[in-house]
This record gives C-alpha cells, structure tokens and sequence, in this order.
C-alpha cells in the first residue's frame, strides 16, 4: 500500500505542465487624499463613499493582480478600509494588504495590496524620504512548482509618490528621493524582477529623479519605460495617450484642473523583465492608461465624449480622483496556479482552507462511517492523522505554514489523495 501511494504521488505532481505561464495585470493609481481631510479637500468635495462605490465598478473592470495606490489617508485603518469595502468586492480575486508604513510622518501614503491566490508576500520594507516613504516588497509566486521542484518566482513590486511641483527645489527633492532608492537597491542581494510604480510628478525623462532610474551607475538595477514614451511629457501633445493628469478641466477646490497634459503616473521595470532574463517578461503592448483614448489633450475627460472605456468606467474615473491609473501586464514562465485549481474541482471531494481550518467537502455517498484522514507535506513527511466520523463537510484544525499539502482521505473500501494549498 505505501508503494501504490507514492506511485499516486508522483503521478499528481506529473499532472501540472512543466513549461506553463500566467499573465499578471499591475495596476497603479493616484486615489487623491483617500479619506484624508485637509483645508481644502473634504468629504463635500472629495466624497469617500463615492470613491469608495466608483473603485468598486474600476476594480472590477480591470480585475488586477498587483495594486499600488497612492494618496491614502495615513492610518492603517483606512488601507483596511480599502480592503474590505473595495477589495472584497472584487468577484473572483481575494487580496492582502502589505503593513503600514509611514517613517516619514507624512499625511498621505502609499501601499500594495496583492492577489493573495497568486501571491504570497516575502519582504516588505521602507525608505523614509523627506517627502514620503518609498514602499519596498518582494512577492513570491504560488507556484505548484513551490513543492515539487522547490523552485519559484520571485518579483519585487515598489511602490512611491514623489514631491509635486516644478520648482528647483522640488526637482532637487524628487531627485534626492530616486537616489535614496536606488542606492537601496543597489545593497539588495537580490536585484532580479524590479517593478516601480506611482505618482513620480516629472515633467520630463531629463529631470534628474527620472535619470536617477534609467541611467543609474548599476545597470541591472535600471528601470525600463515599456512603451518607451521618454521626451518632455507636459503640455505635449504628441504624448497625450500617456497623459494621467488632470481628468478635470476646472477645480471643485481639491482637485488640479487644466486637463490631461502631464504624464505624472508610470509603472517601469527592470532588465531582468524587460529581457525575460528570470521567468518574468513583460507582455508586449499592454502598457496603457485607463481612460485615455489620446484625444482629450487640455481637455476634460469626458468632454469631449470619451469612448475609450464603458460609459460607467469613464464615471467611475471621473468620481475617484484626478488622475487616470496605469495598467501593465507580465508573463510568469512558470507552471500557473490556476492548474492546481483544476485539480481541485474535484466532482469527488474538494478541499480548501480558510481561517486555519481545512474544509473537506464529499460530494458521493460511502457506506464506511470512519475515515482516516492523513495529510502530508512537501518533503513526505505525515503532519497529522486524524479519524472522522463519515460526513458531507468535515473540518480540521489546520495550524500549518502556507504552501502546498497533500491529504490521503481512507477507509476499508476508500482510498482518496489530492492536493491542496493554504494560503
């Protein structure tokens, strides 16, 4: 019986293809002092709920994996807030939220919320600036190949809003801000698979902070425009389809007015990614701006009428802030969660783990009333033994790290083993 069942072993980990890919959508968007009141932006002008409401219809729409927002009031009650009334409503995704960071006492912050079914968060750190802290992590992708070839992707989203403004002194403080992380990046043992995403407030690629991430000294740490759209962004309107700023041609007092003529909003990658050089590529033309359709230079974005997106999107965008997000999309070269998900679906028996508790769900009759329920890690090793009365759900203490498990579910005439993984 123990060499039949090592035999099923290896028969399940051979059911999950060994050169197999998942695209990734990241999405980054400036959300315009999120449930932050100041002097001029308060809820008769900058309503949370509607925000709230509109990021709902967004979010859905675009159904992304990575998210880095900026301008969120700074408490950790309100990046909760994010998670529970927007992202809960995301049909299809389930999401985590990084800590909170804010070493830099600012007012307004960043933060990476993740597809935590595709995603597991590794590191997360941050670098204070005298502006706003520059948010740093590094995802792991769960990958079956997690634990049966102990080997998986690794990629390290950040996250930053740089200081507004066109002055010299707010140039020389983006700049000082660009080279504090860089210099970070630089120590990293690990400089593979760097994405950078957020409000950057540059007018133009010469500024010094933007040379700062496509010239550095170290060129494996050098970011990567994917549309490559370098020049001198503001006002111009041969770069309008990249324009995030401002949706709105007049103010209500909390938002820019003046129209769509800055690209203040980009997500970039490293030469790792741009060169597929460690199972992360970037896909070719799916860089784009939510809402920009190129024809709205100086203009308001719904005036004139704007059919880049459903007409409810274009509201949404209109209701949430003044800037436009930015989509982008990966490849990871790897064998894709969603496999295991098929393995799952069982007609026979599901299993699935919420809340340190695992499910096991019997969708057929057995005429033996005591199962014997073992379950097993990636190394072999039996973790825990159990015996249950026969029912249709059955549920196990289940106190285990994240990662994938094997369960063998028995009895005198049953023998039943799958895969499943804790999240």
């Amino acid at each position: 019986m123990t060499n039949l069942f090592f035999l099923i072993i290896i028969f399940l980990f051979s059911l999950f293809p060994t050169n197999s890919q998942d695209t990734i959508t990241i999405l980054t968007y400036n959300l315009l002092n999120f449930d932050n009141v100041t002097p001029y932006c308060n809820n008769n002008n900058n309503s949370t709920q509607k925000k709230i409401i509109a990021l709902r219809q967004l979010l859905n729409y675009i159904k992304p994996d990575i998210i880095g927002f900026n301008e969120i009031k700074a408490t950790s009650a309100t990046i909760d807030l994010i998670l529970t009334d927007v992202l809960s409503y995301v049909q299809g995704k389930t999401y985590n939220r990084i800590p909170f960071y804010n070493s830099s006492s600012a007012d307004i912050v960043s933060t990476l919320f993740y597809n935590n079914k595709k995603f597991t968060l590794t590191q997360s750190n941050s670098i204070p600036t005298n502006v706003r802290d520059i948010i740093i992590t590094k995802l792991y992708y769960n990958s079956p190949d997690v634990s049966n070839l102990y080997d998986t992707v690794y990629i390290q989203p950040i996250v930053m809003h740089l200081k507004a403004g066109s002055t010299q002194s707010d140039q020389t403080e983006r700049a000082k801000q660009t080279l504090a992380l860089m210099n970070y990046l630089s120590t990293l043992p690990d400089k593979r698979n760097l994405i950078i995403m957020g409000d950057f407030n540059v007018q133009s690629s010469t500024e010094e902070c933007f040379q700062n991430l496509i010239n550095y000294s170290n060129p494996i740490i050098r970011f990567y425009d994917p549309p490559n759209k370098l020049g001198n962004w503001n006002n111009n309107q041969n770069f309008a389809k990249y324009h995030t700023q401002s949706v709105y041609l007049t103010s209500n007092g909390c938002n820019a007015s003046g129209g769509l003529d800055d690209r203040f909003d980009f997500i970039m990658t490293s030469y790792h990614i741009i060169n597929n050089l460690n199972k992360v590529s970037y896909l070719q033309n799916s860089y784009r701006v939510i809402g920009q359709d190129g024809n709205h230079f100086d203009c308001d974005l719904k005036t004139p009428p704007n059919n880049s997106e459903p007409p409810y999107i274009i509201d949404a965008l209109y209701d949430i802030s003044d800037h436009l997000p930015v989509i982008m999309k990966i490849v990871i070269h790897q064998t894709p969660y969603i496999a295991i998900q098929e393995i799952f679906n069982s007609s026979l028996i599901k299993v699935a783990t919420e809340n340190n508790t695992l499910h096991i769900f019997i969708n057929t009759h057995l005429k033996d009333k005591k199962l014997k329920i073992s379950i097993i890690d990636c190394l072999g090793k039996v973790i825990s033994n159990t015996e249950q009365n026969y029912n249709n759900i059955i549920k196990i203490p289940f106190n285990y790290n994240s990662g994938m498990y094997l369960i063998k579910i028995e009895s005198n005439s049953f023998c039943y083993i799958t895969k499943f993984l804790k999240t």
